[in-house]
């Protein structure tokens, strides 16, 4: 359901811009996409996975509280969806984690909550910035024939530069999110065949 969801709400989004490239067809967008999910965890790591199933709380092998996180941040995206507002399916899962940990009585890194709250207040400035930066930069650049064909040059290599974090970030939770309850349901198995 998480991965679902994760793709309604995100890859959605994602595929958006990528239907924006001149002569980018959907389903290219859709495998450009596919592979970046599947190779970024094995080329940038699984810090991300670690932080959301291990480091932001540790609930002491008891995954119960950490599902409950889960399905608490979907519940919480899809009725700001349903409103069509702007979601955050990363702010969900770090507010919904740390207050399954907060009412778990587990310990809660609140550094690391402050880090990642912090990120996101800086991305848009970091974001107005680098547009700035970008059309200042189009706008020095000669203008010569083919100028079209080299912004959709660039276009496609922001669509795959944004697959590629896309797969580092949500790819990840994809994989967490697969090991908790993964984990979890090997749990119930062993105590029903101990019982």
């Amino acid at each position: 359901m998480f991965a679902l969801f994760t793709g309604y709400n995100d890859a959605g989004a994602v595929i958006g811009l990528g239907v924006r490239v001149r002569g980018l067809r959907p389903i290219t967008a859709l495998l450009l996409l596919v592979l970046a999910v599947l190779a970024a965890p094995l080329v940038v790591g699984t810090a991300v996975a670690a932080t959301l199933s291990t480091r932001l709380v540790s609930f002491e092998g008891d995954q119960a509280p950490l599902l409950a996180a889960i399905a608490a941040a979907v519940l919480v995206t899809v009725v700001l969806a349903t409103c069509r507002l702007p979601t955050s399916l990363t702010l969900a899962l770090i507010g919904g984690v740390s207050g399954a940990g907060l009412g778990a009585g587990a310990s809660v890194d609140w550094s690391l909550v402050a880090a990642v709250l912090a990120a996101a207040a800086v991305a848009p400035f970091a974001g107005a910035l680098t547009a700035r930066a970008v059309t200042w930069l189009l706008g020095v650049l000669p203008a010569r024939k083919g100028a079209g064909e080299r912004l959709r040059r660039m276009h496609l290599a922001a669509f795959v530069a944004t697959c590629v974090a896309y797969g580092a970030n949500d790819g990840q939770k994809l994989l967490a999110v697969y090991a908790s309850s993964r984990s979890g349901w090997e749990r119930r198995c062993a105590v029903g065949t101990a019982g």
